[in-house]
């Protein structure tokens, strides 16, 4: 079949199919850089989150005997990080319904993708993009 194209038609079709393939290439490689910026910023938001989670935890239970005492201390620590522990729930919410589709595209193609340094991160960003799906997320 290719004996019976003409030369100039075959390296036309064989620019192209280059060209695309480059071009999808290089697609790729800017959507898992971006993939990875993000699953930094989304990984940094849950280990912040996870850091008060345990400081409000580690006082509350050096303090189990004392909680009635010290109920309005805790009551206004939990206070202080408030908005905070809200800023990141809304920035984390905000970075997760950003739905990319290159992050979609991969994640669809790769669907047993995981991340050494990102776990919990890229977990939640499957939930987000997929919902509760287990079929091979």
């Amino acid at each position: 079949l290719v004996m019976y194209l003409p030369e100039s038609l075959g390296v036309t079709l064989l620019s192209v199919g280059s060209l695309l393939f480059l071009t999808d290439v290089v697609a790729t490689v800017i959507a898992v850089v971006g993939l990875n910026k993000l699953l930094d910023q989304l990984e940094r938001i849950v280990q912040r989150l996870n850091n008060i989670s345990t400081d409000l935890g580690e006082n509350l239970s050096k303090n189990t005997l004392i909680f009635l005492e010290r109920n309005e201390e805790l009551r206004a620590k939990l206070g202080e990080k408030r908005p905070e522990v809200e800023s990141l729930l809304l920035k984390q919410r905000e970075l997760l319904s950003s739905k990319n589709f290159s992050h979609r595209r991969l994640i669809r193609a790769f669907p047993k993708l995981k991340s050494v340094k990102f776990t919990l991160a890229l977990d939640k960003l499957k939930t987000e993009l997929f919902g509760n799906i287990k079929k091979g997320l």
